[in-house]
């Protein structure tokens, strides 16, 4: 259930080194108690740790231990907006472009 400690960049072994035996389990992907899981993640990220780090002693994915730690549980609703909102930059980039060429 433990990654190898071996396996992991250094400063994500010196993270893993400063975890309780029980908060080494409840990070792992497959914990049962989701719940708990998330908490211990938000509470290290609030502590300074990376996204990346904390994907990497976790084994689950940056942007699903990203979603965790922001508290979104889909980014469906963000990448439309994100992508009307884009078209809108565009728009401004281009009108800008006309105005110092």
């Amino acid at each position: 259930m433990e990654p190898k400690r071996a396996g992991f960049s250094e400063r994500a072994g010196e993270v893993w080194g400063s975890l309780s035996d029980e908060e080494k389990k409840a990070i792992q992907k497959n914990y049962p108690f989701q719940a708990d899981r998330n908490q211990l993640l938000k509470k290290l990220k609030s502590r300074g740790v990376s996204i990346r780090i904390l994907a990497e002693i976790s084994g689950i994915s940056a942007s699903h231990t990203e979603r965790i730690c922001i508290g979104r549980k889909s980014n469906g609703k963000k990448i439309a907006s994100l992508k009307i909102l884009e078209a809108k930059i565009q728009d401004v980039l281009s009108t800008l472009r006309r105005c110092f060429d």
